[in-house]
This record gives structure tokens, sequence and C-alpha cells, in this order.
């Protein structure tokens, strides 16, 4: 599973989906502050794309495979993009 945006409506998400059970959650956001905040509720492996690459990250994270689900929590053309590019193919949207 992938979340993109670590701002309070994607923690607010990340903790929802912790409840119901999700586990393998990577976080990507720009800040680093919200990133470390994003780990400490229960994110597997967080991500600043200004410092590495977010889909390197998911293939090792999912074995190549790509992400059952995606929550885009940004609000922009570009993650509205990177979040149809992340997630595994085979799953209906």
């Amino acid at each position: 599973m992938a979340l993109i945006g670590a701002g309070p409506i994607g923690l607010l998400l990340l903790q929802l989906i912790k409840l119901v059970g999700a586990s393998q959650i990577l976080v990507v956001d720009m800040k680093d502050e919200r990133l470390r905040l994003a780990a400490m509720l229960g994110a597997d492996v967080v991500v600043n794309p200004s410092k590495e690459d977010p889909m390197g990250s998911l293939k090792e994270l999912t074995r190549g495979k790509g992400a059952d689900v995606v929550i885009e929590a940004v609000g922009s053309s570009i993650t509205v993009k990177q979040a149809t590019q992340m997630v595994r193919k085979g799953v209906e949207l």
C-alpha cells in the first residue's frame, strides 16, 4: 500500500489504514518532518522524492509488483499521475 502525502489528511488516513490492518505501507512526502511523524505512526517505509525514487522503494517493498492500493492525499496533478504509476498492474480503478 502506498500513501502519497503526509500532511494532516494523509497522516489521518495512515492511522485509519493501520487500524484496519494494512501492512507494508509506503508514505511519500517532500518534508522530512512529516515523514518522521509518518514513521512514528506506523509507516513501514518513508520516502522523500527529492532525495530518493519512490517507485524504486515501492518496487523493492512489493518485490516489483506495485501497490494494491494507492491513496493520493496531496491534490496535485503530478502526484495523481505518480499514484496511477504506483498501482499494481491488474488492479481495477
